[in-house]
């Protein structure tokens, strides 16, 4: 009877299928302003990069597993398939994570998370860090001169 061995991007699997990140988290994932989540202007989309070393095991790991229906019936997460596990990123690139293909990408990973635990976990973060980006806004848009002010304004009381 063998031993049996996990693969090591399995190594970061915690119990509950709750993927953990590599320990040698640098501080690579954080954006320079320190929020995970900025806005992509080429994109034209929010987008999260993962570390080099973690988005790397996902893609060469994890994506097949849940890419076995080709073409995606979601142009987003098709796209992101093909940039990714295709090959038509250039491999210097990170994965970025995006919000258009959020939602596809969440509902293939819950039909199997057993097989994504990372692709799972990372794509929770990134739901979390962009309520959290949406959060941070203001209420109100900061007053501009040359621009009518929207929101509260006193109106002047009719007076019969």
């Amino acid at each position: 009877m063998g031993l049996f061995t996990s693969p090591e991007h399995h190594l970061w699997v915690s119990s509950g299928l709750r993927g953990e990140p590599p320990q040698e988290n640098d501080g690579e994932d954080q954006q320079p302003d320190g929020s995970p989540v900025r806005f992509h202007p080429e994109l034209v989309d929010l987008v999260r990069p993962l570390p080099p070393r973690l988005g790397q095991v996902i893609a060469e790991t994890e994506l097949h597993h849940i890419a076995a229906f080709r073409p995606s019936a979601d142009p987003h997460v098709e796209a992101f398939f093909e940039a990714y596990l295709d090959g038509s990123a250039p491999s210097c690139d990170p994965v970025l994570l995006n919000a258009r293909s959020w939602a596809g990408l969440q509902a293939l990973v819950e039909e199997r998370p057993e097989v994504c635990p990372l692709l799972r976990s990372e794509l929770s973060r990134f739901s979390l860090a962009v309520k959290d980006w949406l959060l941070s806004w203001p209420r109100e848009e900061p007053s501009r001169q040359g621009l009518p002010r929207v929101g509260k304004q006193s109106t002047p009381s009719k007076t019969a």
